[in-house]
Protein backbone atom coordinates (compact mmCIF):
# COMPACT_ATOMS: atom_id res chain seq x y z
CA UNK A 1 0.00 0.00 0.00
CA UNK A 2 1.49 3.29 -0.84
CA UNK A 3 2.02 5.88 1.61
CA UNK A 4 1.23 9.65 1.43
CA UNK A 5 2.53 12.38 3.99
CA UNK A 6 0.28 14.78 5.29
CA UNK A 7 1.17 18.57 4.76
CA UNK A 8 1.13 19.28 8.45
CA UNK A 9 2.51 17.41 11.19
CA UNK A 10 0.33 18.18 14.86
CA UNK A 11 2.95 16.46 17.08
CA UNK A 12 6.64 15.11 16.82
CA UNK A 13 6.30 11.27 17.17
CA UNK A 14 9.98 11.31 18.99
CA UNK A 15 8.34 13.06 21.55
CA UNK A 16 6.07 10.33 22.26
CA UNK A 17 7.72 8.47 25.35
CA UNK A 18 6.28 5.11 26.22
CA UNK A 19 8.09 4.40 28.95
CA UNK A 20 7.33 6.19 32.42
CA UNK A 21 9.21 9.44 32.30
CA UNK A 22 8.98 9.55 36.63
CA UNK A 23 8.93 6.55 38.69
CA UNK A 24 6.32 7.58 41.36
CA UNK A 25 3.89 5.48 43.37
CA UNK A 26 0.15 5.44 42.87
CA UNK A 27 -2.07 8.40 42.74
CA UNK A 28 -5.12 9.94 44.17
CA UNK A 29 -8.59 7.34 44.27
CA UNK A 30 -11.55 9.41 42.90
CA UNK A 31 -15.01 9.85 44.64
CA UNK A 32 -18.30 8.85 43.46
CA UNK A 33 -20.16 12.02 42.83
CA UNK A 34 -23.59 9.97 42.46
CA UNK A 35 -23.17 6.91 39.71
CA UNK A 36 -20.00 7.54 38.31
CA UNK A 37 -17.58 4.84 38.11
CA UNK A 38 -17.83 4.78 34.72
CA UNK A 39 -16.34 7.75 34.61
CA UNK A 40 -13.87 6.92 37.43
CA UNK A 41 -13.17 4.10 36.00
CA UNK A 42 -12.15 5.21 32.26
CA UNK A 43 -9.95 8.75 33.51
CA UNK A 44 -8.36 5.98 35.53
CA UNK A 45 -7.10 3.45 32.87
CA UNK A 46 -6.82 7.27 30.84
CA UNK A 47 -4.28 8.76 34.10
CA UNK A 48 -2.05 5.46 34.16
CA UNK A 49 -1.67 5.18 30.02
CA UNK A 50 2.69 6.22 30.51
CA UNK A 51 2.75 8.57 26.82
CA UNK A 52 -0.67 10.52 28.02
CA UNK A 53 0.39 11.45 31.87
CA UNK A 54 4.41 11.54 30.45
CA UNK A 55 3.19 14.89 28.06
CA UNK A 56 0.13 15.84 30.69
CA UNK A 57 2.58 16.52 33.62
CA UNK A 58 4.96 18.58 31.47
CA UNK A 59 1.87 21.29 31.15
CA UNK A 60 3.33 21.71 27.52
CA UNK A 61 -0.48 21.09 26.28
CA UNK A 62 -1.63 24.49 28.45
CA UNK A 63 1.20 26.59 27.59
CA UNK A 64 0.44 26.59 24.02
CA UNK A 65 -3.44 26.04 23.82
CA UNK A 66 -5.10 28.27 21.68
CA UNK A 67 -8.53 26.72 22.06
CA UNK A 68 -11.45 29.16 23.53
CA UNK A 69 -14.03 27.48 25.65
CA UNK A 70 -14.12 23.73 26.26
CA UNK A 71 -10.82 21.65 25.69
CA UNK A 72 -10.97 18.14 27.03
CA UNK A 73 -6.74 18.19 26.68
CA UNK A 74 -6.64 21.14 29.46
CA UNK A 75 -9.53 19.35 31.60
CA UNK A 76 -7.27 16.20 31.20
CA UNK A 77 -3.89 17.91 32.17
CA UNK A 78 -5.12 19.37 35.23
CA UNK A 79 -7.39 16.32 36.46
CA UNK A 80 -3.78 14.37 35.81
CA UNK A 81 -2.04 16.70 37.89
CA UNK A 82 -4.48 16.82 41.02
CA UNK A 83 -4.24 12.84 41.18
CA UNK A 84 -0.63 12.67 40.84
CA UNK A 85 -0.18 15.43 43.72
CA UNK A 86 -2.20 13.38 45.99
CA UNK A 87 0.23 10.93 48.07
CA UNK A 88 -0.68 8.22 50.46
CA UNK A 89 -3.87 7.02 48.49
CA UNK A 90 -6.06 9.77 49.38
CA UNK A 91 -9.09 10.69 47.13
CA UNK A 92 -10.03 13.65 45.48
CA UNK A 93 -13.42 14.58 43.23
CA UNK A 94 -13.25 14.95 39.87
CA UNK A 95 -16.02 17.73 39.71
CA UNK A 96 -14.26 19.46 36.48
CA UNK A 97 -14.63 16.93 34.16
CA UNK A 98 -18.11 15.44 35.85
CA UNK A 99 -19.29 18.84 35.21
CA UNK A 100 -18.13 19.04 31.57
CA UNK A 101 -20.22 15.67 31.08
CA UNK A 102 -22.58 16.72 28.69
CA UNK A 103 -19.42 18.69 26.34
CA UNK A 104 -17.71 15.48 25.93
CA UNK A 105 -20.82 13.20 25.10
CA UNK A 106 -23.91 15.25 24.79
CA UNK A 107 -26.43 12.80 25.53
CA UNK A 108 -25.05 11.64 28.94
CA UNK A 109 -26.51 12.74 31.71
CA UNK A 110 -25.42 13.93 35.48
CA UNK A 111 -26.43 11.28 37.89
CA UNK A 112 -27.32 8.54 35.48
CA UNK A 113 -25.32 5.28 35.09
CA UNK A 114 -23.54 4.80 31.26
CA UNK A 115 -21.79 2.52 29.58
CA UNK A 116 -17.78 2.75 30.42
CA UNK A 117 -16.83 1.96 27.23
CA UNK A 118 -18.76 4.64 25.10
CA UNK A 119 -17.50 7.14 27.82
CA UNK A 120 -14.01 6.24 26.68
CA UNK A 121 -14.54 6.29 23.06
CA UNK A 122 -16.31 10.02 23.77
CA UNK A 123 -13.19 11.07 25.93
CA UNK A 124 -10.71 10.22 23.52
CA UNK A 125 -12.88 11.45 20.96
CA UNK A 126 -12.76 14.96 22.65
CA UNK A 127 -9.37 14.73 23.08
CA UNK A 128 -8.71 14.40 19.11
CA UNK A 129 -10.71 16.85 18.50
CA UNK A 130 -9.61 19.38 21.05
CA UNK A 131 -5.81 19.15 18.63
CA UNK A 132 -7.27 19.74 15.61
CA UNK A 133 -8.50 23.06 14.06
CA UNK A 134 -9.40 22.80 10.76
CA UNK A 135 -6.73 20.99 9.17
CA UNK A 136 -7.69 17.90 6.70
CA UNK A 137 -7.74 14.29 7.03
CA UNK A 138 -4.54 13.48 6.65
CA UNK A 139 -3.57 15.98 9.33
CA UNK A 140 -5.47 14.25 11.72
CA UNK A 141 -3.33 10.98 12.11
CA UNK A 142 -0.44 13.07 13.09
CA UNK A 143 -1.97 14.43 16.51
CA UNK A 144 -0.21 13.93 19.85
CA UNK A 145 -3.76 11.40 20.72
CA UNK A 146 -3.78 9.53 17.27
CA UNK A 147 -0.59 8.67 17.47
CA UNK A 148 -0.91 7.08 21.26
CA UNK A 149 -4.54 5.27 20.42
CA UNK A 150 -5.05 5.04 16.55
CA UNK A 151 -4.11 2.69 14.15
CA UNK A 152 -5.36 1.30 10.69
CA UNK A 153 -7.29 -1.49 10.02
CA UNK A 154 -7.42 -3.01 6.68
CA UNK A 155 -9.88 -4.82 4.92
CA UNK A 156 -9.12 -6.85 1.94
CA UNK A 157 -11.88 -8.23 -0.44
CA UNK A 158 -10.85 -11.22 -2.62
CA UNK A 159 -12.95 -12.48 -5.76
CA UNK A 160 -12.86 -15.77 -5.98
CA UNK A 161 -13.61 -15.98 -9.93
CA UNK A 162 -9.97 -13.77 -10.71
CA UNK A 163 -8.46 -13.54 -7.40
CA UNK A 164 -8.22 -9.85 -7.42
CA UNK A 165 -7.66 -8.05 -4.28
CA UNK A 166 -8.78 -4.30 -3.06
CA UNK A 167 -8.37 -2.80 -0.60
CA UNK A 168 -9.82 -0.27 2.34
CA UNK A 169 -8.02 1.33 4.99
CA UNK A 170 -9.78 2.48 8.28
CA UNK A 171 -8.48 4.44 11.24
CA UNK A 172 -9.61 3.09 14.74
CA UNK A 173 -9.62 3.75 18.26
CA UNK A 174 -9.77 0.59 19.83
CA UNK A 175 -10.58 -3.03 18.76
CA UNK A 176 -14.13 -4.84 19.98
CA UNK A 177 -14.07 -8.37 20.21
CA UNK A 178 -16.32 -11.12 19.72
CA UNK A 179 -16.52 -13.48 22.87
CA UNK A 180 -19.62 -15.23 22.60
CA UNK A 181 -17.86 -18.67 21.35
CA UNK A 182 -14.35 -17.42 22.39
CA UNK A 183 -12.71 -18.48 25.27
CA UNK A 184 -9.33 -16.16 25.18
CA UNK A 185 -8.71 -12.93 24.03
CA UNK A 186 -6.28 -15.31 21.04
CA UNK A 187 -9.22 -16.94 20.47
CA UNK A 188 -10.95 -13.72 19.76
CA UNK A 189 -8.07 -11.91 17.83
CA UNK A 190 -8.03 -15.24 15.46
CA UNK A 191 -11.64 -15.21 14.24
CA UNK A 192 -11.50 -11.48 14.48
CA UNK A 193 -9.16 -11.74 11.57
CA UNK A 194 -10.69 -14.95 9.68
CA UNK A 195 -11.55 -14.96 6.40
CA UNK A 196 -15.68 -14.15 6.04
CA UNK A 197 -17.45 -15.46 3.11
CA UNK A 198 -19.91 -12.74 1.47
CA UNK A 199 -21.81 -15.28 -0.55
CA UNK A 200 -22.77 -16.07 -3.78
CA UNK A 201 -23.25 -12.49 -6.21
CA UNK A 202 -23.02 -10.57 -3.06
CA UNK A 203 -19.82 -8.34 -4.03
CA UNK A 204 -19.23 -6.51 -7.99
CA UNK A 205 -15.26 -7.31 -8.74
CA UNK A 206 -14.21 -4.89 -10.73
CA UNK A 207 -12.22 -6.70 -13.09
CA UNK A 208 -14.68 -9.15 -13.30
CA UNK A 209 -17.07 -6.27 -13.99
CA UNK A 210 -20.30 -8.78 -12.25
CA UNK A 211 -21.33 -10.10 -9.30
CA UNK A 212 -19.36 -13.12 -7.69
CA UNK A 213 -18.16 -14.59 -4.63
CA UNK A 214 -15.52 -13.33 -2.36
CA UNK A 215 -14.32 -13.11 0.95
CA UNK A 216 -13.18 -9.92 3.09
CA UNK A 217 -10.78 -10.57 5.70
CA UNK A 218 -9.66 -7.95 8.44
CA UNK A 219 -6.28 -7.01 9.54
CA UNK A 220 -4.34 -4.52 11.45
CA UNK A 221 -2.87 -2.15 9.01
CA UNK A 222 -0.90 -0.29 11.20
CA UNK A 223 -0.97 -1.34 15.00
CA UNK A 224 -1.20 2.00 17.60
CA UNK A 225 1.04 2.62 20.64
CA UNK A 226 -2.25 1.59 22.85
CA UNK A 227 -4.18 -0.95 21.99
CA UNK A 228 -6.85 -1.03 23.67
CA UNK A 229 -9.60 -4.83 23.29
CA UNK A 230 -13.30 -4.12 24.53
CA UNK A 231 -14.49 -7.98 25.11
CA UNK A 232 -18.06 -7.25 23.90
CA UNK A 233 -20.01 -8.57 26.33
CA UNK A 234 -23.24 -6.76 25.81
CA UNK A 235 -25.84 -7.67 23.32
CA UNK A 236 -26.39 -4.92 20.97
CA UNK A 237 -30.20 -6.18 20.41
CA UNK A 238 -30.80 -7.43 24.40
CA UNK A 239 -29.71 -6.06 27.72
CA UNK A 240 -28.09 -9.63 28.53
CA UNK A 241 -24.44 -9.60 29.38
CA UNK A 242 -22.02 -12.19 28.56
CA UNK A 243 -20.62 -13.53 32.07
CA UNK A 244 -17.62 -15.40 31.57
CA UNK A 245 -14.33 -15.41 31.88
CA UNK A 246 -11.96 -14.71 28.91
CA UNK A 247 -8.69 -15.39 29.63
CA UNK A 248 -6.15 -12.46 28.36
CA UNK A 249 -2.09 -12.54 28.91
CA UNK A 250 0.09 -10.16 30.20
CA UNK A 251 1.64 -10.05 27.38
CA UNK A 252 0.75 -10.45 23.74
CA UNK A 253 2.08 -10.38 20.35
CA UNK A 254 -0.21 -9.10 17.57
CA UNK A 255 2.08 -9.73 15.31
CA UNK A 256 -0.08 -13.05 13.63
CA UNK A 257 -3.39 -10.22 13.45
CA UNK A 258 -1.77 -8.00 11.29
CA UNK A 259 -1.09 -7.68 7.63
CA UNK A 260 2.85 -7.46 8.14
CA UNK A 261 3.45 -10.32 5.94
CA UNK A 262 7.26 -10.72 6.80
CA UNK A 263 8.79 -12.32 10.27
CA UNK A 264 9.12 -10.74 13.78
CA UNK A 265 7.01 -9.80 16.30
CA UNK A 266 4.85 -6.78 17.90
CA UNK A 267 4.97 -7.01 21.55
CA UNK A 268 2.55 -5.62 24.09
CA UNK A 269 2.41 -5.37 27.69
CA UNK A 270 -0.62 -5.49 29.66
CA UNK A 271 -1.05 -2.30 31.96
CA UNK A 272 -4.95 -1.78 32.83
CA UNK A 273 -8.00 -3.65 33.16
CA UNK A 274 -11.41 -2.00 33.44
CA UNK A 275 -14.28 -4.54 34.79
CA UNK A 276 -17.90 -4.66 35.39
CA UNK A 277 -19.95 -6.02 37.80
CA UNK A 278 -23.61 -6.37 36.73
CA UNK A 279 -26.09 -7.50 34.62
CA UNK A 280 -26.76 -4.45 32.28
CA UNK A 281 -24.04 -1.91 31.15
CA UNK A 282 -26.26 1.18 32.20
CA UNK A 283 -26.39 -0.30 35.62
CA UNK A 284 -24.24 -2.24 38.27
CA UNK A 285 -21.07 -1.07 39.05
CA UNK A 286 -17.42 0.03 37.36
CA UNK A 287 -14.32 -0.77 38.89
CA UNK A 288 -10.41 -1.13 37.85
CA UNK A 289 -6.84 -2.58 37.52
CA UNK A 290 -3.76 -0.07 36.90
CA UNK A 291 0.07 -0.86 36.88
CA UNK A 292 1.40 2.49 38.77
CA UNK A 293 4.65 3.72 37.23
CA UNK A 294 6.87 2.38 39.66
CA UNK A 295 5.09 -1.42 38.28
CA UNK A 296 2.97 -2.41 41.02
CA UNK A 297 -0.38 -2.79 40.14
CA UNK A 298 -3.86 -1.57 42.00
CA UNK A 299 -7.25 -1.85 42.16
CA UNK A 300 -8.92 1.32 41.77
CA UNK A 301 -12.43 1.32 43.13
CA UNK A 302 -13.49 4.41 43.25
CA UNK A 303 -11.62 5.70 46.50
CA UNK A 304 -10.82 3.01 46.81
CA UNK A 305 -7.31 2.00 46.30
CA UNK A 306 -5.65 -1.45 47.18
CA UNK A 307 -2.42 -3.59 46.20
CA UNK A 308 -2.86 -6.00 44.56
CA UNK A 309 -0.76 -8.66 42.43
CA UNK A 310 -0.50 -9.68 38.91
CA UNK A 311 -2.12 -13.11 39.21
CA UNK A 312 -5.47 -11.36 40.64
CA UNK A 313 -5.36 -9.06 37.67
CA UNK A 314 -5.18 -11.84 35.30
CA UNK A 315 -8.11 -13.69 36.87
CA UNK A 316 -10.95 -10.82 35.89
CA UNK A 317 -13.68 -10.84 34.05
CA UNK A 318 -12.46 -8.25 31.99
CA UNK A 319 -14.28 -5.87 30.28
CA UNK A 320 -11.90 -3.15 28.59
CA UNK A 321 -7.94 -3.96 28.20
CA UNK A 322 -5.47 -1.75 27.88
CA UNK A 323 -1.71 -2.51 26.37
CA UNK A 324 0.82 -0.90 25.61
CA UNK A 325 3.77 -1.26 23.00
CA UNK A 326 6.56 -3.20 24.59
CA UNK A 327 8.89 -1.98 20.45
CA UNK A 328 7.80 1.11 19.16
CA UNK A 329 6.12 2.02 16.06
CA UNK A 330 9.12 3.12 13.58
CA UNK A 331 8.66 6.64 13.27
CA UNK A 332 8.34 6.51 8.88
CA UNK A 333 5.70 5.10 9.88
CA UNK A 334 3.18 7.26 11.40
CA UNK A 335 2.95 10.63 9.59
CA UNK A 336 1.31 8.96 6.84
CA UNK A 337 -2.22 7.84 5.39
CA UNK A 338 -2.67 4.67 2.94
CA UNK A 339 -3.18 6.12 -0.39
CA UNK A 340 -5.90 5.87 -2.48
CA UNK A 341 -8.77 5.58 0.45
CA UNK A 342 -11.70 3.90 -1.03
CA UNK A 343 -15.28 4.26 1.03
CA UNK A 344 -15.65 1.16 3.78
CA UNK A 345 -18.37 -1.84 2.27
CA UNK A 346 -19.26 -1.87 5.44
CA UNK A 347 -18.05 -1.13 8.84
CA UNK A 348 -15.98 -4.22 10.81
CA UNK A 349 -17.66 -6.20 13.01
CA UNK A 350 -15.29 -5.65 16.05
CA UNK A 351 -13.58 -2.21 14.91
CA UNK A 352 -14.17 0.65 17.54
CA UNK A 353 -14.12 3.33 15.14
CA UNK A 354 -14.68 7.23 16.13
CA UNK A 355 -14.40 10.18 13.88
CA UNK A 356 -10.93 11.06 14.09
Amino acid sequence: CDLIPPKNIFFPPEKIFLNWQNMCDIGAGLRNLGNTCYMNSVLQCLTYTAPLANYFLTCEHSKRCVKKGFCMMCLMQKHIAQVKSVSGRGAIKPVEVYNALNRIAGHFKQGRQEDAHEFLRYAVDALQQACLTGYDSLDRTTTFIHQVFGGYLRSEVRCLNCSGVSDTFDQFLDLQLDIKKANSVIEALKEYVRPENLGESCYKCSKCNKMVTATKTFSIHQPPNVLTLCLNRFDVFSENKISKMVTYPEFIDIHPYTSEKSEGTINYRLYAVLVHAGNTCNSGHYYCYVQAPNSKWYKMNDDCVTPVDINTVLKLEAYLLFYIRSNRIPTNLIPATPKHQQPPMRQPAGSGTAPM
